[in-house]
């Protein structure tokens, strides 16, 4: 463009090192962002102007040599786009309602699933409203609020102050929701593990210890279509490990109020690994 003045999009590929630049450029304010790399390329979504209201257009760089070519595909505004996920040859995110009712209930409060394929090039509308979205291979899990999706109750205890998830398989479209009140989901294609707070589970003891207090993780199998509660109280910031067949979680005994490592007290930490 005449001058020495930008930072250029960048393709390194690491089998051969050698380094494509791009006419594409970051900012000055908003960089573009990742979609998805998949099939030898690249796909970004580029801000239109340098606001993060902006709408984004997918653009796909060629990971041979580093051509790029806008798709003319609109993918939502910049800061929709601020965690897509991807696996494979698919990127899903949520795209908020601004003119169009993305999920058919009738106001523009949402965020709603989209997902973008590359076998064949195609941006999915999934018409579900979602606070959370995870993906890996065909399997696709929302987190879903019953007030933003039709002010439904979809885990039966008598509000419309939850999330529940729903599971999708991106190759036939089969929808399945799971009646519990979850947060912080993390999963692979079969298995699917989410923590539920007791409180909001219609105030259920769910591990059994006498209060309603807890958090627990619970894992949904696409396999079997069951639903495991994983024993003892699990801290909120705990991390977890989806590897089917196995789930590998901690549990913090002043939580579970129980020595679980038999070291005579409750300060710990303590891994559970339980296989499906």
């Amino acid at each position: 463009d005449g001058d020495l003045a930008d930072a250029v999009v960048s393709l390194l590929d690491l089998a051969t090192g050698v380094v494509h630049a791009t006419d594409i450029t970051w900012g000055p304010l908003l960089d573009p962002r990742v979609v998805l790399i998949a099939d030898d390329a690249a796909y970004l979504a580029v801000p239109e102007t340098d606001t993060t209201s902006a709408p984004c257009v997918l653009h796909r760089i060629d990971g041979a040599t580093g051509a790029t070519t806008s798709l003319d595909m609109p993918v939502g505004t910049y800061n929709d786009l601020g965690f897509p996920r991807f696996h494979g040859s698919r990127a899903a995110w949520r795209i908020r309602e601004t003119t169009d009712d993305l999920n058919g209930d009738g106001d523009l409060d949402d965020r709603v699933v989209h997902v973008l394929d590359t076998r064949p090039l195609a941006l999915r509308n999934l018409g579900l409203a979602a606070d959370e979205v995870h993906l890996a291979g065909d399997t696709l899990v929302a987190l879903v609020p019953e007030a933003g999706q039709g002010g439904v109750d979809r885990n039966g205890d008598g509000d419309l102050g939850d999330r529940t998830p729903t599971v999708v398989d991106l190759a036939t479209g089969r929808r399945t929701d799971v009646p519990y009140a979850a947060f912080k989901a993390t999963i692979d294609e079969r298995l699917a593990v989410f923590l539920v707070r007791e409180a909001e589970q219609g105030q259920a003891d769910i591990n059994g210890d006498g209060d309603t207090q807890d958090a627990v993780f619970h894992v949904y199998d696409r396999r079997s279509g069951e639903v495991t509660v994983l024993g003892p109280s699990q801290g909120i910031g705990q991390p977890v490990i989806v590897d089917d067949p196995a789930v590998a979680y901690l549990v913090w005994e002043a939580d579970a109020s129980v020595d679980l490592n038999g070291d005579g007290d409750k300060q710990d930490n303590v891994i559970h690994v339980v296989a499906f």
